[in-house]
């Protein structure tokens, strides 16, 4: 006796299978790092990482500087955005009652989330208006004061690659320094086939860098990259 089989059933039970195991595919798979003062989550099917948390030993600092990258992953997202019916700060990167400044670094793309207990300086690394989303995210925690190059509170300190096809429009690192904040001076920068030789005025790299920064926020600062 030939018992029917119901092709109906085995073509839903098929198709069930099928988009669950698409469902499955289609999730990011995801793990966790970190550097000495952050904590970041890693999206492996969209290679990136996302700064979630301070460390231990970050909630301590009163200066943070946001890598553009760990491990070979570059840092897009400062936080993890919300949802419509969440409150503001939900998902954002909680800063301590130690920061005073934090740097946000050039790699980052869309929407970031910060949050803190005290007014917080945010230096964010942005060459042109086409990132003006980022702008908007930030300030919307009114404890945050950023400062951004083409803002209402315009960065005075500038470190330039100072060779064609450089990422960023040539920036590697931006500050706002008026004499009694904090600022940090940036790790040497890397060009593929040169050794960096400091610091210099001009771009012709006549007059090495004395160290010397802004004493006031009228002033101003930029300084050039000399590779050998």
């Amino acid at each position: 006796m030939c018992r029917r089989i119901n092709t109906n059933k085995i073509a839903y039970v098929s198709l069930v299978m099928l988009l669950a195991l698409g469902l499955k595919a289609s999730i990011p798979k995801k793990e966790f790092m970190a550097n000495d003062h952050f904590i970041f989550e890693i999206n492996h099917r969209d290679k990136y990482a996302t700064a979630i948390e301070l460390t231990e030993a970050g909630k301590e600092q009163e200066v943070l500087v946001v890598p553009p990258s760990i491990r070979g992953f570059p840092v897009r997202y400062i936080g993890k955005p919300k949802r419509f019916f969440q409150p503001l700060d939900i998902n954002a990167l909680k800063l301590t009652d130690k920061q005073i400044k934090i740097y946000l670094p050039y790699s980052l793309r869309g929407q970031m989330w910060l949050a803190s207990v005290r007014t917080v300086e945010a230096i964010l690394a942005l060459a042109n208006l086409d990132d003006f989303d980022k702008v908007l995210t930030i300030n919307s925690f009114p404890e945050i004061k950023l400062h951004y190059l083409n803002g209402k509170n315009k960065l005075n300190t500038f470190y330039m690659y100072n060779f064609e096809s450089s990422l960023n429009e040539g920036y590697y690192f931006m500050d706002y320094i008026n004499g009694s904040n904090p600022y940090v001076i940036p790790s040497d920068p890397v060009r593929k086939g040169y050794t960096f030789a400091g610091w210099y005025y001009q771009k012709e790299c006549a007059t090495l860098w004395n160290n010397e920064v802004p004493k006031s926020e009228s002033e101003s600062l930029t300084l050039f990259a000399k590779w050998i």
